[in-house]
């Protein structure tokens, strides 16, 4: 199977229409927030991340876990990056 092109890419295309609400909400999450992993989920700012949601949100590839310090978090890949832009300036035109 070949990788879409970005243009292509229903995650950067319509990110509303891809993605779940929650999932939405963890992006945004994980750019504003340090998001660490512990016991198996995540954790950042007083809220928990489920590993299942992260997992889907990894094999869609908009986030991914970086060791820093010792201790593993998520980021948001390029692709991530894209995609809430998108849902920024979406939300901006409502």
């Amino acid at each position: 199977m070949t990788p879409l092109s970005l243009s292509e890419n229903p995650f950067v295309v319509d990110p509303r229409q891809s993605l779940t609400a929650r999932q939405r909400q963890i992006i945004w999450h994980v750019d504003m927030f340090t998001v660490k992993k512990r016991s198996g989920d995540y954790f950042g700012a007083g809220e928990c991340i489920g590993a299942s949601t992260v997992r889907s949100l990894k094999k869609h590839g908009l986030v991914k876990e970086v060791l820093v310090n010792g201790r593993w978090i998520l980021r948001l890949t390029e692709l991530g990056k894209m995609a809430l832009d998108q849902i920024n300036q979406k939300a901006k035109a409502l």
